[in-house]
């Protein structure tokens, strides 16, 4: 098994795409993995290798980096998922829950 698991994803990392597109195949998934979203949609996300255990590697979402339409679909997601609690109050944390609480909001 190749152990090398990174690639430029300028080109993918910030883009959902349709169910109905080429998906990187696995598991074991080497490169990207598949977050799949309701609705087919799909968010590639990066895998890097652990500084700590090269043999092991993690897929990541960092939302304060992400594009904005992956932000705002993001919060969209959780603003339905939140809207039957009516909830009166939404408060982002610092730091990543600051990108989502004004569109979850």
């Amino acid at each position: 098994m190749n152990l090398h698991f990174t690639e430029c994803t300028a080109g993918y990392w910030q883009v959902l795409i349709s169910a109905d597109q080429p998906l990187p195949e696995g598991p074991p998934w080497q490169l990207s993995y598949p977050a799949r979203w309701p609705a087919g949609r799909v968010l590639l996300l990066p895998i890097r290798q652990l500084t700590s255990d090269p043999r092991l590697a993690e897929a990541s979402l960092i939302c304060n980096q992400a594009s904005l339409k992956v932000v705002d679909a993001l919060a969209a997601l959780l603003g339905q998922a939140l809207a039957p609690c009516q909830p009166d109050l939404f408060i982002g944390l610092p730091t990543l829950g600051l990108a989502l609480s004004p569109g979850v909001a």
